[in-house]
């Protein structure tokens, strides 16, 4: 617990101190002046932060590093990062609150935006907030590219197999670029044959033996080697009286 308590000032310092020095270079003339007492004041909330975190105050300390640690582009992995160590620290409340703070902020552009709300919807993940963070990646999928999109995708993922909704967990697999999964494309296909096998069972619990084969179908197209969905294959012809298959 004490050495837990110096993870946040050890990270960031270098980040924050380098932030709060180059206020006190920033912009010569007439405005000096007020500049410098601005400076002062930022490495004051700076370090008192400092101080709330050594003390176990963390709430107290999110509040002095949003306030002393202006969000611009220049800053917003300072507040990425501060956010995402309370996430990993389990403080969910702590890491929506700094994340939540970035998104009402204007001066931050669309890819920015985008980063943020990506991890404020891992933040509601992590919280067992399924309906907040599948909104926010839904959004994430429809507004975004690359790895942003990449990364909601295997998300959505994550909520549909924990809310058993297995179409839509397919649904969100085969929206995923192959070309970036890398050596993960075959686990993939071994993850949406399951969710087939797992629609085949939901089927023969239902009576549906025509619909169940076509799951197992889909599932060996995905995965020719799926033990299971033979397997179940097999259970479905003798329940069929099909002996011989």
């Amino acid at each position: 617990m004490f050495e837990s308590l110096y993870v946040v000032p050890l990270l960031l310092l270098p980040l924050l101190g380098w932030y709060a020095g180059r206020a006190y270079g920033m912009r010569r003339g007439m405005r000096r002046a007020a500049n410098r007492e601005t400076s002062r004041q930022l490495a004051q909330d700076y370090f008192q932060g400092i101080n709330f975190l050594l003390n176990d105050q963390p709430d107290q300390a999110i509040d002095s590093f949003i306030h002393s640690v202006e969000v611009t582009p220049a800053t917003l992995e300072i507040h990425l990062a501060l956010g995402n160590l309370m996430r990993q620290r389990g403080e969910m409340e702590r890491a929506i609150r700094v994340h939540q703070n970035l998104l009402s902020r204007p001066n931050l552009n669309g890819q920015q935006l985008r980063q943020a709300r990506l991890e404020l919807g891992r933040d509601f993940l992590k919280a067992g907030l399924f309906d907040r963070a599948e909104r926010l990646f839904l959004d994430l999928v429809d507004d975004a590219g690359g790895e942003l999109r990449q990364a909601s995708l295997l998300h959505l993922m994550q909520i549909y197999r924990h809310e058993q909704e297995w179409e839509k967990a397919i649904r969100a697999a085969d929206m995923m670029d192959r070309k970036r999964l890398g050596n993960s494309r075959e686990a993939l296909v071994v993850v949406q044959a399951h969710f087939c096998c797992e629609l085949a069972l939901q089927a023969m619990a239902n009576g549906d033996l025509l619909g169940a084969r076509r799951q197992l179908k889909s599932a060996l197209k995905f995965n020719r080697h799926c033990a299971r969905a033979s397997i179940l294959w097999g259970d479905l012809e003798l329940r069929a009286k099909n002996h011989a298959e």
